[in-house]
């Protein structure tokens, strides 16, 4: 569970008294968490009127706050149900909720908090909305509520059109953004009730309480209606209890009393060290040693014996117990505070702090304050009470040698505070401790009984006395008779407590021992000695109490380990008991037998008084589940046998309403509709069920009965009732699994043996006449047993209907006749004659009435796309209840309802064939055929009359396409599965109709030419305007949803190719088959390709199934047929998709055309195998054979279907999404953006024109089409105010081009990176960018636990390339880093390996040598062409800026030869809008560089002198990224801690702003996280920005801090980077004994600074090899002198991004005239090394002649113009060395 907030559970008298405490308990929780968080503040069932709640705290996910008066007068339940409403929410609901809730409509009550968690979708926020201004912004150029143009914006008051927007919405500002109630409907989900609430949420109860304790009694003591026992442990059989020797009080005030008894107790110390004494005041210890010493010990004085303590009132009250008459109490001390009344300080009860007044002083209140104090009271000990009996209180007595003992001593051990162990001692010494080995040795071959004695004694030792040996001193140490005296008693107050004999126990030496000791220390002695024994007696009574529990849960879960029960057997009934002699606890029934006994017994008790109650158990299996249903019987109250009983008792409830009134009042609705449901399905499922288990053993009976005495049986009885027994026994496997359709009954008939023998010679002598007249048995029964009345049909020949077989016996006769009535009876109604389509229908299901179940529901799963069935029932409820609705469950997952019955009857066969026979009349493909032809002739004739009316009222006409059928399989329209419907072109698109009535006028064959309706009307639901065609008299719209289903891809190719042949556009077909081969689909260019038939196979198929003869090429026809169906779904798709696609389509086409190919050759073999039995007869047909058969057909058409799914392929391909693969993804993403951004752009001039014009007619933006079709979606439209594009369809498209534009970018880098491959341990890695594939080849097969890993990582297997591989990118790499068995062998991650990589190719490229480029051929001397290096310009925000008139750049960028770029000149700075300017202009070519920087220096002339230097504050936050995760919201100790520091590189310029005078860095703080300023972009100030004051001239850093502000002065200071080796590599590779490393040109003390050390040194004493712990790196052992002393040159530095690609270290500065130079030259200079260059000429002064000047620097306009002269110069140098070159 996460936590979503926290309530401070706490007890109502510890906070009235002032004690400290509390329990937060976070929510959700569960009944165990709560428990222990009442537990901890004292709170159980016997105190549940202290539970209060008295805090509530939320978290970080969940900031919502509420009162805690609103938390207190919630329940637990209700805050733990709110929790898990939470916990279930998303983060966008979190946010939602939070900003609801302070919004504050449904927030008075954790009730209404509940009902809002559940109707969020009733508010709208917006997360970057934060202000007015930012919600008029929204609102205008968002969601384009107004157009105005870019001028207009300037001065448009967005604040108040935002202020007068929240006013109208009543919505609120919230720190998670602007929030507002939409006006859908609230809806109650919780009403207070606690039935409401989920069971598994509903966690309240009190925990019971552990046994008291002493101090706990002496509390009660004050209170004696609350008075519990503390139990004592009484050792054997107690002698006589000993009479009370109680102290006498002579005070009368409650304080002198307490003196007195306080006297005797410091005398009964000095008296208790006797030998007998103390062993008595020890055995007192050992049954109340969680009392106080003074209590034990005033126990002890009065009366030694006492085992169990408790008040007068306490015995009585709560034990039904009485003090005996006389006896006298024994005196102890009871807590007896009091209150009183005092003026204090009033606190904050939710903050805890002091309240101060409005005059700066603490106020103050009256309060109640408890002061604890104690008074003497008096208890009893259990024998001097009588009464009822108590349950057993004393303690685990352990005795014998120890019973337990296993247990016992391991809970010693974990009691123990050091090991224990047994060894030999020597000495007799039974046991040590070990004071400087800390652990217990216990001698070896002692008995269990003193093993416990002398381990519990060193316990003692260990806990009181250990010391440190190495301290010099151990003043606080008792001495050795004082720690003998201590342990031993311990040990004997410890085994006193479990019974264990202490009969060896002796203390004659205490007395010496205590003998000239103080009072103090005697006292401070025995209280530790009672601390201790308490402590070692809780820990140990724990321990054992957990090894106890864990045994008999190991025990409980044996006895549960039985075995699985018969599935096949009866029920059996377990007597749990009974109040009949006749019936004993634990005996167990076969059901019929006990129901039977039961019936006896019942009956048998009539005649008696009362009743025999008795409790069972049925032990069942039902739907292959083993349970058990327990119930009471009452035997003698006539309900009769145990199965009337159950019956009667529940048929009682479910009709009893004044049980319904109980359930609804005390349980709720949905507990009486769970009552409903059960009792039904007892009475429905499970009383049948027992019912029929009983039948079945009656036959089984009767059956055994018969076999037992079977001396006069014949062989066909004996069979008979052989068989029924096998018959039940079958059944009941049946029945226990859930299946009811069980087989027919054996009958004693067909065990007669002559009517056997009667059936075999009537079936010789058939098949003798059949042989006679020349004809097979099947053509002799299918001619009514009659020859042919002529000569025999020849081949081809289509056979007349055959009569009905004859049948065997007259009830086999009748049985027939009623089957063949069945369908005719089925489709019949009452009085009404059936239509030519019903009687059409009637007869093709008589073909089918004798087939198997199954195979019906198979040609019914056709009519629905399906291939197969079964049969389902469910239950119904409401007032169907008792009945059960009956469908047939496709393979394809549709689902046909077939009829409704009652539910015993429902799971019938006879039911389910009745309800299937009927289905077969309406469902099957030959009827669906016949009834679509039937109708559309006449739909068609209705068209024209239908359109002459749309004509007279101005509507479109529609023409007639096809008629289709339901089949379901689309989940949009599976609510009219089964039903008809018509396709319509109206206004050329096609459109589906659908009707109640047009359904069943053509399901029933009724479809009318002309229109049924007689007066005109528009359709329910429907506007007049939006009607736009006719049908049946009816006007319907073409642009509703009503009225119409989805059209599937097959339904629309139907659709349009009856549309084109309705047209006239529908080419002809060639009549020939065979002329298929050199046709072509006329719409594209698509080539097909037909691959070869095996007529002769299709030939032997063809006869071996049917009589009549194979028609030559048919095979081929269809075939084809198939093939041109594909190609012309091929070249449609191929007109819908980019031409990139076609080439995929074609080899989708061609794969078609080959695969079915070899499926229908494949098929035809199959076929031709074996003959129908109807060819071959059925003498010796080979079943065998034909099984086979058959399962070959059966899995080569599951082959047909895959192939027919590549249609699927083909009209899906192109229509997806683009692939990365894709090498033109990049181009194709342009274009899809290029049509989104013409669109969003058209959609918005389209609604300034509507506003405009209050019309569309005339807009330029749209065509006459597109505007008649806006119209009608707009005066369709629910809105008030519609307008043409609604502002979210603008903001939809808006986020798919945002979202288009990122793809672009990471596509493009993705290209821009490159990979490398690595070896590994038995294998290597590949970086296959022509397939863009990272592929793993390994040497040897990976074991499956790396195969696992390889495809958790998302790698897969191609065996095409036979490797592992996925997309090549940067998540790949990612992945491959978590796959340890495919790591480098230089050990470096993969991550690490590209990123070197990528480093060493810069690097390369870098410092590789311009190569010269190739001359002409014959010019071997031309002179080089000068490269002109790439630019291009790119506007970036300004670093620098002071002001918003220089708030950005516009940059030239250098391309370099390794990919990146370098930086070149700053060519202008300015507004963004003028850098945006100039920067088209440039790439126009408007302008040059020079130009844009003559501009530059105009715009710095034209400027007034600047203005004296204004004070400033700037705001610096955090940038976003994982590397920043450590940084963010820190305070600034926590990340000095940490080893991390504030640098400027890590923070992002978000605001700065004129400084006010008198504004501090408070007022900055309160206003960027109040009121924030309208051009503020970032987050509230938080915890970790950075504040930077610009005042008079300086600039000072400040860290915003946990409290305050913490200056920074490091991050004003340029930040160095530090120096890495793997930043230095120079590629090369030394080998060493151990291992390779790769060569740094660092320093061996810039590696030191870098934290490397020494590791070892190379052979040859070159190198130096040194590391860190995970890297090494090998640097030269002297560094050579290079003639150059720069070392690497800076690589490019985009400067927005603040990456740095090269560093320039170890270099001598250079002067300013040196930088210049290189500079001028085009090499990056470090403004860092130009300052401090500049710095050290100011002050040691350049060597030139004394008294000379220094030159002043040329201005900018003077450097433009000789930089225009040089130009100049070498264009004329270029042109005259071309003019020699001619000559």
């Amino acid at each position: 569970m996460s936590e979503t907030f926290s309530v401070l559970i706490d007890s109502r008298s510890r906070f009235e008294t002032g004690q400290p405490g509390g329990e937060w308990l976070s929510m959700p929780t569960t009944t165990e968490q709560l428990h222990a968080a009442m537990k901890s503040v004292g709170i159980t069932a016997d105190n549940p009127q202290d539970f209060f709640i008295n805090g509530f705290s939320n978290t970080e996910a969940y900031p919502f706050d509420v009162p805690l008066s609103v938390v207190q007068g919630s329940t637990i339940d209700e805050l733990n149900y709110l929790g898990k409403l939470l916990e279930m929410q998303g983060d966008d609901d979190r946010d939602k909720f939070t900003a609801a809730v302070t919004l504050g409509e449904h927030a008075g009550s954790v009730k209404d908090l509940i009902n809002l968690a559940q109707n969020l979708d009733c508010y709208w926020i917006y997360p970057t909305v934060r202000t007015e201004a930012d919600y008029g912004y929204y609102l205008i150029d968002e969601l384009d509520e107004l157009e105005l143009p870019e001028e207009a914006k300037k001065y448009f008051k967005y604040e108040e059109y935002g202020r007068d927007a929240v006013q109208k919405d009543r919505g609120q500002f919230t720190d998670q953004g602007y929030i507002y109630n939409n006006g859908n409907t609230f809806s109650q989900w919780y009403n207070g009730r606690e039935n409401d609430i989920p069971k598994e949420y509903r966690v309240m109860s009190f925990p019971e309480p552990e046994r008291p304790t002493p101090d706990k009694l002496e509390k009660d003591e004050a209170a004696p209606e609350q008075e519990e026992p503390q139990p004592g442990t009484p050792t054997g059989s107690p002698p006589p209890p000993r009479p009370v020797n109680p102290i006498i009080l002579t005070a009368d005030k409650p304080a002198e009393k307490l003196k007195e008894i306080t006297d005797r107790l410091e005398q009964g110390i000095t008296e208790l060290f006797d030998s007998e004494r103390y062993k008595e005041y020890l055995q007192v210890m050992s049954k109340f040693h969680n009392y106080s010493f003074n209590n034990t010990l005033l126990i002890a004085m009065q009366k030694p014996d006492a085992s169990l303590i408790a008040g007068f009132n306490a015995w009585k009250n709560n034990f039904g117990r009485n003090v005996m008459r006389g006896e006298k109490g024994i005196r102890i001390l009871a807590p007896s505070p009091y209150k009183i009344r005092q003026e204090v300080e009033k606190k904050d009860p939710q903050t805890g702090k002091t309240v101060i007044g409005k005059d700066g002083k603490p106020v103050t209140e009256t309060k109640e304050i408890q002061i604890p104090a104690y008074k003497v009271v008096a208890v009893f000990d259990v024998s001097q009470t009588e009464g009822r009996e108590l349950p057993s209180i004393s303690a685990n007595e352990l005795t014998g040698d120890v019973e337990q003992y296993e247990d016992f001593f391991a809970a010693l051990e974990k009691t123990s505070p050091v090991p224990m162990g047994f060894e030999k001692i020597e000495g007799g010494a039974h046991g040590y401790y070990h004071l400087e080995e800390k652990r217990i040795a216990i001698d070896e071959g002692m008995s269990q009984l003193q093993n416990l004695k002398t381990a519990i004694h060193e316990i003692a030792h260990a806990k009181l006395h250990d010391i440190d040996l190495n301290a010099p001193e151990q003043p606080d140490r008792p001495d050795r008779r004082t720690r003998e005296v201590q342990a031993e008693s311990i040990a004997y107050t410890v085994c006193q407590h479990y019974g264990l004999d202490t009969s060896d126990y002796s203390f004659g030496y205490v007395a010496g021992w205590s003998s000239g000791r103080e009072l103090a220390e005697l006292k401070a002695s025995l209280e530790t000695i009672r601390a201790t024994a308490a402590e070692i007696i809780n820990s140990i009574d724990g321990h054992f109490a957990e090894l106890q529990k864990a045994r008999e849960a190991q025990k409980a879960q044996e006895a549960e380990k039985e075995p699985t029960p018969d599935l096949t057997a009866e029920p059996t009934v377990t007597i749990l008991w009974s109040e009949s002699p006749q019936l004993r606890e634990g005996d167990t029934f076969p059901l019929s037998r006990a129901n039977a006994l039961i019936e006896a017994i019942d009956e048998a008790n009539l005649a008696s008084p009362g009743y025999d109650k008795t409790e069972f158990r049925i032990d069942y299996v039902m739907n292959g589940i083993p349970d058990h249903y327990e119930g009471r019987q009452d035997l003698g109250d006539g309900e009769g046998a145990l199965i009337e009983h159950i019956e009667k008792y529940h048929t009682y409830y479910a009709n009893d309403p004044n049980w319904e009134n109980f359930l609804l009042q005390h349980e709720g609705k949905e507990a009486l509709e769970a009552d409903k449901e059960h009792r039904a399905m007892l009475l429905n499922e499970f009383i049948p069920y027992l019912k029929l288990h009983c039948n079945l053993s009656e036959m089984e009976r009767i059956a055994g009965e018969a076999l037992q005495t079977g001396d006069n049986l014949t062989p066909t009885e004996t069979a008979y009732h052989t068989a029924i027994q096998a018959y039940v026994a079958e059944c009941r496997g049946l029945v226990n699994q859930g299946e009811y359709n069980l087989p027919p009954v054996p009958q004693l008939k067909d065990f007669d043996v002559e009517l056997a023998a009667y059936k075999e010679h009537v079936k010789e002598e058939i098949a003798q006449e059949a042989a006679a007249a020349g004809m097979t048995v099947e053509e002799y029964a299918a001619n009514g047993y009659e020859p042919y009345s002529t000569s025999e049909p020849e081949a081809g020949q289509t056979a007349e209907k055959p009569e009905p077989e004859k049948a065997d016996t007259p009830a086999q006769e009748g049985a027939a006749a009623e089957k063949a009535d069945a369908p005719e009876q089925a489709a019949q109604t009452a009085d009404k004659p059936l239509t030519d389509i019903q009687k059409k229908a009637v007869e093709i299901a008589g073909k089918y009435e004798n087939l198997p179940l199954q195979d019906k529901i198979g040609i019914v799963a056709q009519a629905f796309s399906g291939t197969e069935g079964k049969i389902e029932t469910s239950p119904c409820t409401g007032k169907w209840r008792g009945t059960s609705d009956i469908s047939i469950k496709f393979d394809n997952g549709a689902s046909l309802f077939i009829g409704n019955h009652r539910t015993p009857q429902a799971k019938t066969a006879r039911v389910q064939n009745e309800c299937v026979n009927a289905a077969l009349v309406r469902y099957n493909p030959e009827i669906i055929a016949a009834t679509k032809e039937a109708a559309i002739a006449a739909l068609r004739a209705r068209e024209t009359k239908d359109n002459e009316i749309a004509a007279q009222k101005g509507l479109k006409p529609y023409t007639m396409l096809n008629v289709e059928f339901n089949d379901g399989t689309d989940e949009k329209s599976s609510g009219h599965m089964g039903w008809y419907y018509v396709t319509l072109a109206v206004g050329g698109e096609i459109h589906s109709h659908i009707e109640t009535g047009l359904n069943y006028a053509i399901s029933d064959g009724k479809v009318s030419e002309m229109p049924t309706r007689e007066d005109y009307f528009a359709a329910g639901a429907l506007k007049e305007s939006d009607v736009d065609y006719v049908f049946n008299n009816v006007g319907f719209s073409s642009t509703s949803d009503l009225y119409s289903l989805p059209i599937s891809e097959e339904v629309r190719e139907r659709a349009e190719k009856a549309l084109a042949e309705r047209n006239g556009a529908q080419p002809e077909k060639a009549a020939d088959p065979q002329s298929h081969a050199a046709e072509q689909p006329e719409p594209t260019e698509t080539k097909v390709t037909y691959y070869p038939i095996n007529e002769a196979a299709a030939k032997r198929a063809k006869q071996a199934i049917s009589f009549s003869d194979y028609k030559p090429g048919s095979a081929t026809a269809e075939y084809r047929h198939y093939v041109d169906e594909a190609a012309e779904i091929a070249a449609r798709q191929k007109k819908r998709v980019d031409p990139s696609f076609h080439e995929k389509i074609d080899g989708l086409l061609d794969a078609y055309a080959r695969k079915l190919a070899a499926n229908m050759n494949k098929g035809y073999e199959i076929t031709a195998r074996v003959p129908s039995i109807m060819i071959a007869g059925g003498s010796n047909f080979p079943v065998r054979k034909k099984e086979k058969q058959n399962a070959a057909a059966d899995k080569n058409m599951q082959e047909f279907t895959e192939i027919q799914g590549l249609l699927d392929k083909i009209r899906s391909t192109g229509m997806g999404g683009i692939s990365a693969d894709d090498p033109n993804a990049v181009s194709k993403l342009e274009s899809k953006l290029a049509k989104l951004e013409q669109a969003q752009e058209t959609m918005k001039a389209v609604n300034a024109y509507y506003r405009k014009n209050k019309t569309l007619d005339g807009c330029p933006h749209l065509s006459t089409e597109q505007i008649e079709k806006l119209k009608e979606a707009m005066s369709g439209s629910y809105r008030a105010n519609p307008k043409p594009f609604e502002s979210y369809q603008l903001s939809n498209n808006n986020a798919e081009i945002h979202r288009l534009k990122d793809r672009i970018t990471a596509l493009t880098r993705r290209k821009e990176l490159g990979y490398v491959g690595w070896e590994f341990d038995g294998g290597r890695v590949e970086a296959n960018t022509a397939d863009n594939r990272l592929q793993i080849f390994f040497d040897e097969k990976p074991d499956k636990e790396i195969r696992e890993e390889l495809k958790g990582n998302g790698f897969r297997y191609a065996p095409s390339a036979e490797a592992w591989q996925r997309q090549l990118n940067d998540n790949a790499i990612y992945a491959a880093d978590r796959i340890k068995c495919i790591q480098p062998l230089t050990g470096e991650r993969p991550t690490e390996l590209q990123k070197r990589a990528r480093q060493e190719a810069a690097a390369e490229k870098a410092a590789a040598p311009e190569q010269p480029q190739d001359t002409e051929p014959g010019t071997a001397d031309a002179p080089e062409k000068p490269t002109t290096p790439e630019t291009f310009y790119k506007v970036r925000q300004n670093p620098y800026s002071d002001s918003p008139e220089n708030s950005y750049l516009l940059q030239e960028y250098v391309a370099q030869d390794n990919g990146m770029a370098k930086l070149g000149d700053i060519l202008y700075k300015g507004t963004p809008e003028k850098c945006r300017e100039l920067l088209g202009k440039l790439e126009a070519g408007e302008l040059t560089q020079g130009d844009v920087k003559e501009l530059y220096v105009k715009a710095q002339e034209a400027q007034p002198a600047a203005e004296p230097d204004k004070d400033t504050f700037t705001i610096y936050q955090l940038k976003d990224g994982d590397g920043m995760r450590d940084y963010h919201f820190e305070p600034y100790d926590r990340l000095q801690a940490a080893g991390l520091s504030v640098e400027a590189a890590n923070y992002d310029r978000i605001y700065t702003a004129e400084l006010t005078p008198g504004t501090s860095l408070e007022d900055i703080y309160t206003r960027f996280n109040i009121d924030h300023p309208k051009d503020f972009r970032g987050h509230s100030l938080s915890v970790s920005d950075i504040v930077v004051l610009h005042q008079n001239g300086e600039n000072t850093a400040h860290y915003v801090d946990s409290f305050g502000y913490k200056e920074v002065p490091e991050f004003l200071q340029e930040q160095t980077p530090q120096l890495t080796p793997d930043t230095r590599m120079t590629g090369e590779q030394i080998r060493t004994p151990r291992g390779s490393f790769s060569v740094t040109d660092m320093t061996a003390e810039q590696m030191k600074e870098a934290g490397y050390g020494l590791h070892h040194t190379s052979e040859d004493g070159k190198y130096l090899i040194m590391g860190n712990g995970t890297q090494a790196f090998a640097v030269a052992a002297e560094q050579p002198e290079k003639a150059n002393p720069l070392k690497h040159v800076e690589d490019a530095i985009e400067q927005n991004d603040n990456n740095f690609d090269g560093i320039i270290n170890n270099t001598p500065t250079p002067t300013a005239d040196e930088l210049e130079a290189k500079a001028r030259s085009g090499e990056q200079i470090s403004l860092a090394e130009y300052a401090a260059a500049l710095k050290a000429e100011k002050e040691q002064g350049k060597k030139a002649e004394p008294g000379k000047k220094p030159e002043k620097k040329p201005s900018i306009r003077a450097q433009l113009k000789a930089d225009k002269e040089r130009a100049a110069q070498k264009k004329q140098a270029r042109s005259k060395s071309q003019d020699l070159e001619r000559s």
